[in-house]
């Protein structure tokens, strides 16, 4: 399987792949899933010339800066979320955020329109020590 996978990556391509630290491993242990992992990471996350570090600090400023957008159903928002998350755990950020900052990043990007309502209720109660915050992003 891992020559299979080899074989369908453009000379140029697996060539950015070898050049990644884990390919090593990946290849002495001819492990399909680590070279899938590796090829994910640099194909479509370290897009360009981008660097690991580059690569990084873009997957967690679009962490940090994903929002809602108006119209957009909470459930494309949250797959939009997760994605965001799994970019970051790709790349190996650590560490990830916690499940409460994940739960707080969630409930501060939702569309104000839609959920300031909400967002204002959550937020008020946490000052008043009314209930608990939301643990996970899906209490949210």
């Amino acid at each position: 399987m891992f020559g299979l996978i080899q074989q369908v990556i453009s000379v140029d391509g697996m060539d950015k792949v070898k050049a990644d630290a884990a390919y090593a491993a990946a290849r002495y242990n001819d492990d399909p899933l680590a070279l899938l992992v590796i090829v994910r990471r640099v194909h479509s996350l370290q897009v360009g010339h981008m660097t690991q570090a580059q690569a990084v600090w873009a997957a967690q400023r679009r962490y940090t800066t994903l929002r809602q957008p108006v119209g957009t159903s909470m459930g494309d928002y949250k797959a939009a979320f997760e994605l965001a998350l799994a970019n970051m755990r790709a790349l190996g950020v650590d560490p990830l955020p916690s499940e409460l900052d994940q739960a707080r990043q969630f409930l501060m990007g939702l569309d104000r329109v839609q959920h300031g309502e909400f967002i204002n209720l959550v937020l008020n109660n946490e000052r008043s020590n009314i209930g608990v915050f939301p643990a996970t992003v899906q209490d949210v």
